[in-house]
């Protein structure tokens, strides 16, 4: 039984065609590879965006304790959110992409390392939303999403949270 086993493992593995030799991403066809210019043009154009949006995440800040006081609070404060929140996740991909190309190099390691430090930053200071969104009452907060057309595209977001 042992040896028909090993016999069979062994025979699979002959099988199996050896792998090619991994190729190193200069000699990739450039067709073939990502085009992250599309995002940034180079990492120093990444590192100043990046130094630019840890420098707006206090601006999160002016909306704590102010989202339950009005529908024009809760827009302002809700853009503001989804806006950094769609430049962290631009930032982010952009350092994961590089990170993943070579995984062998460490200073694109770095980069994704520090985007999900940035990342907690970013959620540690807008970890007030979702309950003040909770503390809000239901018939106020739907009076709002009738009357400020502006909430429509968070309509999911607040009835989602209010579910929860």
């Amino acid at each position: 039984m042992q040896r028909t086993l090993s016999v069979l493992l062994l025979a699979a593995g002959l099988a199996v065609p050896a792998a090619e030799a991994q190729q190193e991403r200069a000699s990739v066809p450039t067709k073939y590879t990502w085009n992250l210019a599309d995002l940034y043009t180079n990492e120093a154009a990444w590192r100043q965006a990046k130094e630019k949006f840890v420098a707006s995440l206090p601006t999160i800040d002016a909306s704590k304790g102010k989202l339950g006081t009005s529908s024009v609070e809760l827009l302002k404060g809700l853009n503001t959110l989804y806006g950094l929140q769609k430049e962290l996740y631009r930032l982010y991909g952009y350092a994961s992409l590089v990170a993943d190309q070579d995984t062998r190099v460490a200073s694109a390691q770095a980069m994704r390392q520090e985007m999900a430090q940035v990342a907690t930053n970013f959620s540690a200071r807008a970890a007030f939303v979702e309950p003040e969104i909770l503390r809000m009452d239901k018939a106020t907060t739907e009076g709002w999403l009738k009357a400020e057309p502006g909430l429509a595209i968070y309509r999911h977001f607040i009835e989602d949270v209010l579910r929860r």
